[in-house]
């Protein structure tokens, strides 16, 4: 019974007294025992009869006085294995097909939606099986034949022999959906006719009642999502494109039958998927990496039990793909090649499957960038076969069911630059085959779940650019094959001594090699970079809150890129970081508040191609120069911020003449001496430079009006003298040359001088 007086089969009536209020629940609760678990002998009557009761059809039943009467009872088999079947059947009739024991397996959506018929109006099947929605029909009709009145004379149909004809078959999974809700419809008209009292009740209570509950269950609905929902409103489907069925009631678009296809016409072959691969590769100009999956293997080759299912796990196939068709607005979709395209759903564009002719066995979903726009549907998660699967770059939103973890043989899980919200569920961490779960740029918010740790074969996870709080679980750090962790742009907290640590705990070889952090609120001492992790390229640290010195403490020589900046970070520059046989091409340790000198082993690295140690106020002494070191040997060097510090002495010809240096900027500093122009000549690829704010004295070489790829050129503030260079005035390619501040002669570039509004000096 439902709580507002509904009934599920049982005959109810309303009543204007309590008391009688109170006997029509304990009748309808009767009804529903007695329904359900009623024996099938009205059911195996009426299959038996079917065809005498067909004739009574036509000619009307035997009457007596003019009045109808009932048929006897069909004869039946009192057998002995009748009766330990604990049914009764009649003579003649087949086995069983819908027992008591066959209801145990509905599941609990299908039995709500049975105990309150109104909920059909929302409630989805498209998850039921056929047989499971015939079964349930079923059951409604042999209620119908139980209480229908006996055959009148030209009737045309019976309720009865419904019941024969829905036992008898086998129907689609449309045509047991259409059955099965055209009977909870009049049930619920019942009701709601029940409650429609011209004395007691206006007809606005039954109105209530449907509408009250489709609200409610549309809501239900999308919260049952993670379930085994494909929830839609009235109001979104209206928008779709009319479609056609197939035979499993499937909506597909209209489209060319298979025997009307032009010879050679490969649009119905589902390509493989090294055909795919190429193409790709030609789209995006680059190869396609090999990480995670890298299509179909032995692993994925079906045996027996798999034929025998496969038509239900076609059918489930493709009603899934249908729903996500439906579901992210597929007609906005910018590649939609072959979908819903009745043939074959193996060859829908994005869909790989176990073989280039196989109907059925999704393996790999992918339509990165592709427009999808809607709520992510759960429904994904009964692709049992799925290896891969890739919704990143769409505008997808909601949140990620738990349902997902079922999903034992997926190994690639991305669904980067979505609108998706909510936690992150745990139940991820049962998917025990994940090799990459990239979840970044999205809205999840809570905390990183611990139990991603049991995802032993996990090699990359990004969560990056999301709203995490809490610390970074110390069990997801120390997954033995972690390759890429990145955790940045989130509200992160705590500090990263531990989770560094299990990154490279002792006695275990890293196969760390991003580790990213960045733009977190962690706190703390710095963590030194794990030594035995001889594949690490990357460590980003920056964008902080930690607190105290850097680790004397040399990282592997593979390292690349290493950044601390905008931290709180105080203390020298050890020159351990540095070894001779380091490959770093990028140094970040701007925005701290570093002091010392810089070390002799920085100024010796062959491969750095930036350096920024800018913002920090306390670095002094002078730059490493000719020697001490021999700077010449960082021929790779494109970029040297040491800005805004305490550096002090002049400016190493060496750094300046480096061949492949495009930015340099030294401003705001203590550096004294001339601009020496024997390297500047030599300076051929440099873009910007600024050497404000220090005490630079002389003259300004010539040589850098000569500078054909100079666009910025600062050297205000200085205490430099003597004549403007010509050919700096009437330099092409400068787009900001400021030169204030010093005690220039310009009378060399005629009396023009500098332009109108600009201070002495600027251009």
């Amino acid at each position: 019974a439902g709580p507002g007086g509904g009934t599920m089969f049982g005959p109810c009536r309303a009543s204007r007294r309590g008391l009688a209020g109170r006997a029509v629940f304990l009748i309808v609760a009767l009804s529903l025992v007695t329904l359900v678990s009623s024996d099938a002998d009205a059911e195996e009557g009426a299959r038996s009869s079917a065809s005498t009761l067909a004739a009574r059809v036509d000619n009307g039943p035997p009457h007596r006085d003019g009045a109808p009467i009932a048929s006897p009872p069909a004869p039946v088999d009192t057998s002995e294995e009748n009766a330990r079947r604990g049914s009764v059947r009649p003579v003649g009739a087949s086995a069983i097909r819908f027992s008591a024991e066959d209801e145990l397996h509905f599941s609990p959506r299908l039995v709500q939606m049975l105990r309150r018929p109104c909920e059909a109006y929302a409630r989805n099947v498209l998850d039921e099986p056929a047989l499971h929605l015939q079964h349930a029909a079923v059951i409604f009709l042999r209620h119908k034949c139980r209480h229908a009145p006996p055959i009148a004379p030209g009737q045309t149909g019976h309720a009865c022999a419904e019941l024969a004809n829905a036992v008898e078959i086998d129907m689609t999974h449309g045509e047991a959906a259409a059955a099965l809700r055209q009977l909870l419809h009049e049930r619920c008209q019942a009701e709601a006719i029940l409650l429609t009292d011209a004395e007691t009740q206006a007809a606005d209570a039954a109105k209530f009642l449907v509408k009250d509950t489709v609200r409610r269950v549309a809501e239900e609905e999308l919260e049952l999502r993670d379930f085994a929902g494909a929830p839609m409103s009235r109001e979104n489907a209206s928008k779709l494109p009319r479609l056609a069925q197939d035979r499993e009631d499937v909506l597909l678009l209209d489209s060319k039958p298979a025997d009307e296809a032009r010879d050679g016409d490969d649009r119905a072959r589902p390509r493989s998927w090294e055909e795919k691969r190429r193409d790709a590769e030609r789209q995006r100009g680059t190869r396609v990496p090999r990480w995670g999956w890298d299509g179909p293997d032995g692993d994925d080759v079906m045996d027996a039990g798999d034929v025998e299912d496969a038509e239900e796990e076609r059918r489930v196939e493709l009603m899934v793909l249908t729903d996500l068709y439906r579901t992210t607005e597929g007609t906005y979709w910018r590649r939609q090649n072959g979908w819903l395209d009745a043939r074959n759903h193996c060859a829908w564009e994005g869909v790989t499957c176990v073989s280039p002719d196989a109907e059925f066995g999704v393996l790999s979903l992918a339509l990165p960038d592709n427009g999808l726009s809607g709520v992510l549907p759960q429904t994904l998660a009964r692709l049992h076969r799925l290896r891969h699967l890739d919704l990143s770059g769409n505008r997808l939103r909601g949140t990620i069911s738990g349902a997902f973890g079922s999903m034992s043989r997926l190994r690639v899980l991305i669904l980067r630059s979505n609108a998706l919200y909510g936690k992150i569920p745990g139940e991820l961490g049962a998917a025990s085959s994940l090799e990459q779960l990239d979840l970044s740029e999205n809205h999840f918010a809570g905390r990183l779940p611990s139990d991603l740790s049991r995802l032993r074969e996990l090699r990359m996870l990004n969560v990056s650019s999301n709203g995490l709080n809490g610390e970074l679980p110390t069990g997801v750090c120390g997954l033995q094959n972690l390759e890429v962790l990145s955790v940045a742009k989130n509200r992160l907290s705590g500090d990263l001594l531990g989770p560094a640590a299990a990154l490279g705990f002792a006695g275990r070889r890293s196969t760390l090699r991003l580790f990213d952090a960045s733009e977190n609120d962690f706190s703390g001492a710095p963590p030194a970079v794990p030594p035995d992790a001889p594949e690490l390229l990357i460590w980003d640290v920056s964008k902080n809150s930690m607190m105290g010195s850097l680790p004397k403490s040399t990282p592997p020589e593979s390292l690349r890129i290493f950044a601390a900046s905008d931290n709180r970070l105080t203390g020298a520059v050890p020159a351990e970081m540095f070894a001779p046989r380091l490959q770093l091409r990028r140094l970040d340790l701007s925005g701290n508040a570093l002091n010392g000198t810089l070390p002799d082993t920085l100024m010796s690295l062959t491969q750095v191609r930036h350096i920024n140690i800018s913002g920090n106020g306390d670095i002094s002494g002078e730059i490493p120069h000719e020697g001490v070191v021999d700077i010449r040997v960082m021929r790779a060097l494109m970029e040297f911020d040491a800005s805004s510090n305490a550096l002090t002495g002049p400016l190493p010809p060496a750094l300046v003449g480096l061949p492949n240096l495009r930015v340099l900027d030294l401003s705001n500093n203590e550096l004294n001496g001339t601009l020496s122009g024997e390297n500047w000549a030599d300076a051929t690829r440099l873009e910007r430079l600024n050497l404000r704010g220090n005490r630079l004295r002389g003259s300004i070489p010539p040589e850098l009006g000569t500078l054909r790829g100079l666009t910025h050129l600062d050297l205000s503030g200085n205490e430099l003298d003597g004549p403007v260079p010509v050919a700096l005035v009437t330099a092409s390619t400068l787009e900001h040359m400021d030169i204030s501040g010093n005690s220039l002669d310009w009378s060399t570039v005629g009396r023009q001088g500098p332009r109108r509004g600009a201070s002495d000096g600027e251009l």
